[in-house]
Protein backbone atom coordinates (compact mmCIF):
# COMPACT_ATOMS: atom_id res chain seq x y z
CA UNK A 1 0.00 0.00 0.00
CA UNK A 2 1.00 3.31 -1.07
CA UNK A 3 0.33 6.45 0.45
CA UNK A 4 0.44 10.55 -0.31
CA UNK A 5 -0.71 13.70 0.17
CA UNK A 6 -1.79 15.37 -3.29
CA UNK A 7 -4.60 17.63 -4.54
CA UNK A 8 -6.10 20.19 -2.33
CA UNK A 9 -9.05 19.40 -0.16
CA UNK A 10 -12.32 21.16 -0.78
CA UNK A 11 -11.95 24.78 0.36
CA UNK A 12 -14.86 24.07 3.06
CA UNK A 13 -13.18 21.17 4.69
CA UNK A 14 -10.15 22.66 4.59
CA UNK A 15 -11.44 25.73 6.62
CA UNK A 16 -13.33 23.04 8.96
CA UNK A 17 -9.96 21.43 9.53
CA UNK A 18 -8.17 24.89 10.66
CA UNK A 19 -11.47 25.90 12.56
CA UNK A 20 -10.54 22.78 14.88
CA UNK A 21 -7.07 23.82 15.26
CA UNK A 22 -7.21 27.20 16.97
CA UNK A 23 -4.08 27.19 18.20
CA UNK A 24 -2.66 28.29 15.05
CA UNK A 25 -4.59 31.40 14.29
CA UNK A 26 -2.78 33.75 16.71
CA UNK A 27 0.19 33.02 14.10
CA UNK A 28 -1.99 33.27 10.99
CA UNK A 29 -3.12 36.74 9.28
CA UNK A 30 -6.11 38.33 10.67
CA UNK A 31 -7.14 37.73 6.95
CA UNK A 32 -7.06 34.46 7.11
CA UNK A 33 -8.40 34.08 10.46
CA UNK A 34 -11.41 36.32 9.49
CA UNK A 35 -12.17 33.68 6.71
CA UNK A 36 -11.78 30.15 9.18
CA UNK A 37 -14.01 31.80 11.20
CA UNK A 38 -16.55 33.22 9.00
CA UNK A 39 -16.08 36.64 9.57
CA UNK A 40 -15.26 37.57 6.13
CA UNK A 41 -16.24 35.95 2.45
CA UNK A 42 -13.95 35.47 0.77
CA UNK A 43 -14.30 35.98 -3.33
CA UNK A 44 -11.49 33.67 -4.54
CA UNK A 45 -10.88 30.00 -3.01
CA UNK A 46 -7.28 29.88 -4.95
CA UNK A 47 -6.02 32.79 -3.32
CA UNK A 48 -7.42 31.96 -0.27
CA UNK A 49 -5.59 28.91 -0.47
CA UNK A 50 -2.41 29.97 -1.09
CA UNK A 51 -2.53 32.49 1.53
CA UNK A 52 -3.46 29.95 4.14
CA UNK A 53 -0.71 27.26 2.75
CA UNK A 54 2.19 29.84 2.48
CA UNK A 55 1.13 31.07 6.08
CA UNK A 56 1.57 27.51 7.20
CA UNK A 57 4.23 26.48 5.39
CA UNK A 58 6.40 29.28 6.51
CA UNK A 59 5.83 28.90 10.31
CA UNK A 60 8.29 26.85 11.72
CA UNK A 61 7.12 25.78 14.76
CA UNK A 62 3.67 24.77 13.22
CA UNK A 63 3.96 21.00 13.90
CA UNK A 64 5.37 21.29 17.81
CA UNK A 65 2.03 23.62 18.13
CA UNK A 66 -0.68 21.18 16.83
CA UNK A 67 1.02 18.18 18.43
CA UNK A 68 1.14 19.75 21.56
CA UNK A 69 -3.21 20.29 20.79
CA UNK A 70 -3.68 16.73 20.25
CA UNK A 71 -1.79 15.25 23.45
CA UNK A 72 -4.14 17.41 25.82
CA UNK A 73 -6.89 16.29 23.42
CA UNK A 74 -8.53 13.12 23.63
CA UNK A 75 -10.78 13.85 20.79
CA UNK A 76 -9.06 13.94 17.14
CA UNK A 77 -10.38 13.32 13.52
CA UNK A 78 -8.90 11.26 10.81
CA UNK A 79 -6.40 13.95 9.60
CA UNK A 80 -4.86 14.39 13.44
CA UNK A 81 -4.10 10.91 13.84
CA UNK A 82 -2.45 10.89 10.16
CA UNK A 83 -0.96 13.86 11.51
CA UNK A 84 0.58 11.76 14.61
CA UNK A 85 1.21 8.95 12.15
CA UNK A 86 3.69 10.74 10.17
CA UNK A 87 4.84 13.16 12.63
CA UNK A 88 6.34 9.99 13.64
CA UNK A 89 8.73 9.48 10.54
CA UNK A 90 9.19 13.11 10.87
CA UNK A 91 8.90 14.71 13.99
CA UNK A 92 8.72 18.66 14.18
CA UNK A 93 8.40 18.89 10.00
CA UNK A 94 6.16 21.88 8.64
CA UNK A 95 5.44 19.99 6.00
CA UNK A 96 3.26 18.08 8.36
CA UNK A 97 0.75 20.77 8.07
CA UNK A 98 -0.47 19.72 4.56
CA UNK A 99 -2.02 17.13 6.01
CA UNK A 100 -5.24 19.38 6.89
CA UNK A 101 -4.80 20.85 3.19
CA UNK A 102 -4.08 17.98 0.49
CA UNK A 103 -6.23 14.90 0.29
CA UNK A 104 -4.72 11.37 1.60
CA UNK A 105 -4.56 8.93 -1.11
CA UNK A 106 -4.43 5.39 -0.43
CA UNK A 107 -2.98 3.02 -3.61
CA UNK A 108 -3.57 -0.64 -3.56
CA UNK A 109 -0.91 -2.37 -6.05
CA UNK A 110 -1.94 -2.17 -9.80
CA UNK A 111 -3.24 1.87 -8.88
CA UNK A 112 -1.59 5.22 -10.21
CA UNK A 113 -2.01 8.52 -9.81
CA UNK A 114 -1.45 11.04 -12.38
CA UNK A 115 0.09 14.57 -11.27
CA UNK A 116 0.75 17.22 -13.36
CA UNK A 117 3.58 19.22 -13.64
CA UNK A 118 3.72 21.68 -10.94
CA UNK A 119 1.92 20.10 -8.33
CA UNK A 120 2.10 20.01 -4.51
CA UNK A 121 2.20 16.56 -3.42
CA UNK A 122 3.79 14.22 -0.86
CA UNK A 123 4.31 10.81 -0.80
CA UNK A 124 5.29 9.27 2.74
CA UNK A 125 4.91 5.34 3.01
CA UNK A 126 5.08 2.48 0.57
CA UNK A 127 6.75 2.29 -2.78
CA UNK A 128 6.33 3.57 -5.89
CA UNK A 129 7.67 5.05 -9.86
CA UNK A 130 7.47 8.40 -9.99
CA UNK A 131 7.88 9.32 -14.01
CA UNK A 132 8.58 12.54 -14.55
CA UNK A 133 10.40 15.02 -17.44
CA UNK A 134 14.16 15.68 -16.80
CA UNK A 135 14.18 18.60 -14.34
CA UNK A 136 15.92 20.38 -12.10
CA UNK A 137 13.31 22.34 -10.69
CA UNK A 138 12.22 20.28 -7.41
CA UNK A 139 11.57 22.75 -4.41
CA UNK A 140 10.31 21.32 -1.41
CA UNK A 141 8.88 22.46 1.86
CA UNK A 142 8.85 19.59 3.75
CA UNK A 143 7.80 16.05 4.91
CA UNK A 144 11.73 15.56 3.73
CA UNK A 145 15.50 14.35 5.03
CA UNK A 146 16.46 16.11 1.55
CA UNK A 147 17.10 20.03 1.22
CA UNK A 148 14.04 22.43 2.06
CA UNK A 149 13.70 25.92 0.76
CA UNK A 150 10.37 27.44 2.20
CA UNK A 151 10.96 30.89 1.11
CA UNK A 152 11.60 29.65 -2.45
CA UNK A 153 8.76 27.40 -2.36
CA UNK A 154 6.42 30.39 -1.28
CA UNK A 155 6.82 31.90 -4.61
CA UNK A 156 5.89 29.00 -6.54
CA UNK A 157 3.43 29.73 -8.24
CA UNK A 158 1.30 25.81 -8.36
CA UNK A 159 -0.66 26.46 -5.43
CA UNK A 160 -4.05 26.41 -6.28
CA UNK A 161 -6.72 23.88 -6.37
CA UNK A 162 -6.62 20.76 -8.52
CA UNK A 163 -7.83 17.18 -8.26
CA UNK A 164 -5.81 14.43 -8.58
CA UNK A 165 -6.55 11.79 -11.04
CA UNK A 166 -6.66 8.36 -9.78
CA UNK A 167 -6.92 5.27 -12.30
CA UNK A 168 -6.00 1.75 -12.36
CA UNK A 169 -3.75 0.00 -14.46
CA UNK A 170 -4.37 -2.87 -16.61
CA UNK A 171 -1.64 -5.61 -15.56
CA UNK A 172 -2.64 -8.51 -17.98
CA UNK A 173 -2.01 -6.10 -20.64
CA UNK A 174 1.13 -4.12 -19.06
CA UNK A 175 2.89 -7.74 -18.66
CA UNK A 176 6.26 -8.39 -20.98
CA UNK A 177 5.69 -11.68 -22.88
Amino acid sequence: VFEGLCGFKPVNEIVENMRSHVELHSYLSEEIVDIINGDRPFSDEASFIKKLFIELIMLEKSAEIIIDKLKSNSKTSASDQLFERIHVQHPGDRGLVCIYLLNHMTLEPGECMFLGANKVHAYFSGDCVECMACSDNVVRAGLTAKFVDVETFSGYGGLYPWNCCLAETNSDQNERR
